[in-house]
């Protein structure tokens, strides 16, 4: 993952999606999965030993905002609409 991290705001990664929300490329879903997963083994991102519902909606904001800087999301962009990201994390959009 070392080369997601070195992506800049004007190269991120674009991620294509369907009208469901899922991700259609293989390569940038592969790399958009494999680098979530680093962020959630983090310590600096994700406090060990606590379940997800109890990880507060700050920390939760501060790993959506890591995405976004590293990949372009279209969904990221549209306010007040949640993404599937977003629900999942339960932050973001209209509450």
């Amino acid at each position: 993952m070392p080369k997601v991290w070195i992506v800049s705001d004007e190269e991120r990664i674009s991620v294509s999606f369907n009208e469901y929300g899922q991700p259609i490329d293989k390569k940038t879903t592969s790399t958009l999965t494999h680098f979530m997963g680093s962020l959630a083994r983090s310590r600096k991102y994700c406090p060990l030993h606590k379940p997800w519902p109890k990880v507060g909606s700050a920390k939760k904001k501060i790993l959506l905002d890591v995405l976004n800087d590293k990949f372009d999301l279209p969904w990221a962009a549209m306010i007040g609409y949640r993404s599937p990201l977003e629900r999942r994390l339960g932050t973001g959009g209209r509450e």
